[in-house]
C-alpha cells in the first residue's frame, strides 16, 4: 500500500472518536423490544379505541331510545 493511503487511514483512525469500535446495524435485542413495545402500544390504543366506540354508540343508542319513548 502506497504511503499515502497508510498515513490517510491513520489519520482516520485517530479522527474517528469514540465510535470506532461500536458495531455495525442493530443489536437483536434491542430490534426485539423495539417490537414488543411498539405491540403493546398497539394493543393499547386499539383498547382505548373500542372502549371510546362503545362509548359513543351506548350514547347514540341512549338518544335514539330517548327519541323514540317521546
Amino acid at each position: 500500500m502506497p504511503k499515502y493511503c497508510q498515513q490517510t487511514l491513520q489519520k482516520i483512525r485517530k479522527n474517528s472518536g469514540p465510535y470506532e469500535n461500536m458495531p455495525d446495524g442493530i443489536q437483536p435485542w434491542a430490534l426485539v423490544l423495539i417490537v414488543f413495545v411498539l405491540v403493546i402500544f398497539n394493543c393499547v390504543l386499539v383498547y382505548c379505541y373500542r372502549r371510546h366506540t362503545k362509548r359513543e354508540m351506548r350514547k347514540e343508542m341512549n338518544h335514539q331510545i330517548e327519541t323514540a319513548v317521546s
